[in-house]
């Protein structure tokens, strides 16, 4: 059960260090429920098969895929599921960018989502403050 057991955040040598794309992980999770389906679809078959070494096969192949659709269907639906893919919020690049830029936000207040209507507030009020009525 190591496969399992693998921390997702661990540099995978195979794709040079990169967690893998959501749309791969999407697909490989599409190809572990067809093989749950073709399984299904030979268990179904099975009370029809009259050739023992045919029925034999069949149970085997039903088996393997079963097995096989189990382990993809772990294996690549869990990252998917809890974020650990390109781009997704458990990835170490998108965590980092975002600790920067709350960084930047905290350093400099001019900069981030809320400068432009605080400068637009600045300046209304620099607005009303020239604007003073003169009384006579």
């Amino acid at each position: 059960m190591a496969l399992f057991q693998q921390d997702p955040d661990r540099e995978n040598a195979k794709d040079g260090g990169k967690l893998q794309p959501r749309f791969r992980l999407s697909l490989y999770t599409i190809a572990g429920a067809y093989l749950l389906y073709l399984a299904y679809s030979l268990f179904k078959g099975y009370p029809d098969i009259t050739d023992s070494r045919t029925r034999m096969l069949s149970l085997m192949g039903a088996v393997l895929f079963v097995v096989v659709g189990v382990l993809i269907l772990i294996r690549f639906t869990v990252p998917l599921l809890t974020g650990h893919y390109e781009g997704g919020p458990k990835d170490p690049e998108v965590i980092e960018a975002n600790r920067q830029a709350e960084a930047e936000r905290k350093a400099d207040p001019e900069k981030g989502p809320h400068a432009l209507a605080r400068r637009f507030d600045n300046s209304a009020a620099a607005e009303e403050d020239e604007k003073v009525p003169e009384e006579s």
